[in-house]
């Protein structure tokens, strides 16, 4: 938790109201100046299950690793703080993980955007993996159904993700964790932590069980960490492409697994891209003009382009993809801003 005094309490008010009782509730204030601390101490007094953590600001997984080092249940789950669950997540979550001797429990989700509607994601409904309560058993049906997917999609897909990565969602058997020594990397070294915990800790499990149900509610914030204009985004995208393709690449059990990251990442791009057009709102069109020829003249994004192929895109990722590929900045910012809508809606 850091400074989140405005929706911290009703994160917390979501886990101590959980129909099923057995649960250690772990806070970790990560050195918040703000209320925050105040309002976590409060249900620690009332609640006995209820403990708080403080330690200097290091980060989310930073934050996440120290709450772990403390957990003494048989599963763990990590919430983030601005948002909430529903009051049956975790019984359902756990009735699941032990009818099928789960290593890993999946639950889907809905957004909560910014004028309080409720919205089922998009990978809920194009993925059937939460049509129903599932079960993937073995290290290659684990592989193919659940990593891969969350590494990237194929060219044709109209999302660039197709089975979010996020931990929030999910719950985890501890001991597991302990055995490999697998924590969260830095968010602030690798732009997206929760992909390279999976990444590390997927082809070790055996057992995935899934609840169809949107379990989880995801508060959309434009201003949070991982939508808010950050000038060094795009070269920890760069970092974080080169890290997976040197961890995954010849995986034989990933499926098009090279063809995925580097579908991914152009989406990334892309994103970096629109970000600069209206998350910049420092700098004038000249200067945001020259951060995109300097992305798009990246070596990295130059040779994942070569050979990459965009024909395959459908035809508004066509465009702007070759607009990428051929150097086209002014047309990337006219484009970019037609996209306006739909970016904000992500």
């Amino acid at each position: 938790m850091y400074n989140i005094e405005e929706y911290v309490e009703e994160c917390i008010e979501s886990l101590v109201s959980q129909t099923f009782k057995d649960l250690e509730i772990i806070l970790v204030d990560d050195g918040s100046n703000d209320g925050t601390y105040v309002i976590a101490e409060k249900f620690a007094r009332s609640y006995s299950h209820v403990k708080v953590l403080t330690k200097p600001n290091g980060g989310l997984s930073s934050a996440r690793n120290f709450g772990l080092s403390y957990a003494k249940g048989e599963y763990v789950a990590f919430i983030d703080g601005d948002d909430y669950v529903l009051p049956n997540m975790f019984e359902l979550m756990y009735q699941s993980a032990c009818e099928n001797g789960s290593d890993m429990v999946m639950s889907s989700f809905m957004r909560l955007v910014e004028d309080g509607t409720l919205s089922i994601d998009l990978e809920t409904t194009q993925q059937n993996l939460f049509s129903e309560n599932r079960c993937i058993h073995g290290k290659e049906e684990i592989l193919q159904k659940i990593l891969t997917t969350m590494l990237g999609v194929l060219p044709e897909a109209d999302i660039d993700v197709a089975l979010n990565s996020c931990v929030w969602r999910n719950l985890y058997r501890k001991k597991i964790l302990d055995d490999l020594s697998i924590v969260f990397k830095s968010e602030r070294e690798y732009i997206s932590e929760d992909i390279i915990f999976h990444l590390d800790l997927l082809p070790h499990l055996q057992i995935i069980s899934t609840v169809c149900q949107p379990l989880y509610i995801y508060r959309f914030n434009r201003n949070s960490l991982t939508k808010k204009y950050r000038p060094d985004r795009f070269l920890k995208e760069c970092h974080l492409y080169e890290f997976l393709m040197d961890k995954v690449s010849g995986n034989n059990l990933l499926s098009d697994i090279d063809l995925r990251l580097k579908r991914s990442f152009i989406g990334r791009v892309r994103n970096c891209i629109l970000s600069e057009i209206y998350g910049n709102e420092v700098e004038n069109f000249w200067r945001k003009n020259k951060n995109i020829q300097e992305i798009i003249k990246n070596e990295i994004v130059v040779e994942v382009l070569q050979d990459f192929p965009i024909h395959r895109l459908n035809l508004k990722l066509r465009v702007f993809t070759n607009m990428m590929k051929y150097n086209q900045s002014i047309g990337l910012f006219i484009l970019g801003l037609l996209y306006k809508k739909r970016y904000l809606k992500k």
